[in-house]
């Protein structure tokens, strides 16, 4: 019996510490804010200066490219330049820890792939990926690579705090 109660319980717990779906079906989580990703990524696409054409690419191919499975993350919205440059946006949304940091491991990995690939093919490119943007705001993990990390930032935030 008192094990079942316990059992009980910790089933509780669980159940009121998991984020909750609101009336739109996204979710919240515990800071409360909630940035729609496709949204995120076209704002900053739009508003940050980059060298090359920034294209949207498939959610899929996405995934594949920071080495992350369909459970690592809610959604994701990728902009890729077209090869020439190693420019890049990303916004992950997530709702756990788990998915949080899978994310971030799967931007490390892009990163390093990034750096061992424009290595000789465009060593130029490599300044902007010592350095790129990684930012966590509310529900969102945010990636980009450009030449000025400053205005990335600048956007970002301007983005952020209208929200």
């Amino acid at each position: 019996m008192r094990k079942k109660l316990f059992l009980y319980i910790i089933a509780i717990i669980i159940m009121a510490t998991m984020p909750a779906c609101t009336d739109s079906g996204e979710k919240t989580i515990q800071n409360g804010q909630i940035f729609d990703s496709e949204e995120l990524a076209m704002h900053l696409a739009q508003n940050i200066t980059f060298k090359d054409t920034m294209d949207k690419i498939d959610d899929l191919l996405a995934a594949e490219l920071y080495n992350l499975d369909s459970e690592s993350f809610e959604t994701v919205e990728v902009y890729a330049s077209t090869g020439a440059t190693a420019e890049e946006i990303a916004v992950f949304s997530a709702v756990t820890d788990e998915q949080f940091d899978k994310i971030a491991e799967g931007i490390n990995d892009r990163t390093e792939n990034q750096r061992d690939g424009f290595t000789n093919y465009v060593p130029g490119e490599l300044t902007k990926l010592q350095d790129p943007l990684v930012r966590q705001v509310g529900n969102c993990i945010v990636f980009v690579v450009c030449d000025d990390k400053a205005q990335a930032e600048s956007v970002l935030e301007d983005y952020v705090s209208k929200e």
